[in-house]
């Protein structure tokens, strides 16, 4: 199946933020609703440069136990009524922007987003300078929207009075892409542990963000992590996967929600397999995480021990690098299936994660 339109686009227009910001969950209403919405964004590379954004109607991940939204599901028809692009100094809805341009698609401001359709807007030049932040709002009309509830970014939508409340509930941009011509590139497809929860709103202090700080500007890095997503949704081939078919070099970091949910270790062992074939097939450079530690308990202490061996041992044959995320996120001894930094590593968590991995990875 074509899952992406103008694949071209990703060679030339690469991630300029670190934010995750794929579709983990379908937004549903009973009859056709308008959204305007205001999201913020920090970019990496600073100064002016043309950009393009894309977008996907479809879920890239399944949202918890699946009974809403699963990975590679459509969302219904839509209509961009309207969409800006902008520089402002915060995360405030209520901040006037300091440039405010159209964003338009086809060289009109307003479109039809057909089921299962991903786009592109068209090329627009902006500069951005440091400490601003890029501002992107538009106003949509349907019933049924790909989105992320668990953005670790502010996001805000307007209420019938005219004013905003802070919400995700929104679909929005899955690739702010620049063209300044990034010498290398790198994606991190993951769960809410690679997405960032659990760390400060707006900080960019999931350890994605500070591996990208410490590999510098020339660096493209696309984070691809997403709340409740699981190997087994990646194994399909679908949307989420190619995606990451569009970079270099991919990190593999799944398997924690397939466990949590009842995926046996053959099952998880499988489906890493099958994602790591499928990319080296592509001819992409493949490093793998070892299963992070969550507070396992029970039977899933085991099936944790299992799968992390068979990376370390079997897998790692496979692949150019293995990161071993389970050691790192570890307490160790007798503690050893309890999380050092939490399930989901606090902000200090992640910059230490961030280090041992340059330590570990040459790139």
């Amino acid at each position: 199946m074509l899952y992406l339109s103008n694949k071209e686009y990703f060679k030339k227009y690469r991630s300029n933020t670190i934010g995750a910001s794929g579709n983990q969950h379908m937004l549903i209403f009973d009859k056709e609703t308008q959204i305007t919405a205001k999201m913020f964004f920090k970019i990496k590379k600073y100064g002016k440069f043309n950009y393009r954004l894309f977008f996907s109607n479809l879920t890239d991940s399944t949202f918890s136990d699946g009974s809403v939204s699963k990975a590679n599901m459509s969302g219904d028809e839509y209509f961009i009524k309207e969409a800006y692009i902008g520089v402002t100094l915060g995360f405030y809805a209520d901040l006037e922007p300091e440039i405010r341009i159209p964003v338009t698609f086809d060289k009109k401001t307003e479109k039809k987003v057909g089921k299962g359709e991903t786009y592109w807007s068209d090329e627009f030049e902006l500069e951005i300078n440091e400490g601003q932040i890029l501002l992107f709002e538009w106003t949509v009309k349907g019933t049924k929207f790909p989105y992320s509830p668990e953005r670790v970014l502010s996001s805000f939508i307007k209420k019938d009075d005219g004013t905003y409340i802070e919400s995700p509930d929104s679909p929005h941009p899955n690739l702010i892409g620049c063209d300044f011509g990034f010498e290398k590139n790198i994606a991190f497809l993951g769960d809410s542990i690679t997405m960032g929860c659990g760390t400060t709103k707006n900080a960019y202090h999931n350890w994605a963000s500070y591996i990208s700080d410490y590999l510098g500007e020339n660096f493209s890095v696309w984070n691809i992590g997403l709340g409740y997503a699981r190997a087994q949704d990646a194994a399909t081939d679908g949307v989420w996967l190619e995606k990451a078919k569009q970079y270099d070099t991919i990190n593999i970091c799944l398997g924690v929600n397939d466990l949590l949910q009842g995926r046996s270790a053959q099952e998880l062992k499988n489906d890493l397999t099958k994602i790591v074939e499928i990319l080296k097939n592509e001819n992409k450079n493949v490093g793998i995480f070892t299963v992070p530690t969550f507070d396992w308990e029970g039977k899933n202490q085991k099936a944790w021990d299992e799968v992390n061996d068979y990376i370390r041992n079997v897998l790692s044959k496979k692949v150019n690098y293995v990161f071993d995320m389970a050691h790192h996120t570890s307490q160790g001894g007798e503690n050893r299936y309890k999380s050092l930094y939490g399930g989901h590593p606090s902000d200090l968590g992640c910059e230490i994660i961030a280090r041992e991995f340059i330590k570990a990875i040459k790139l």
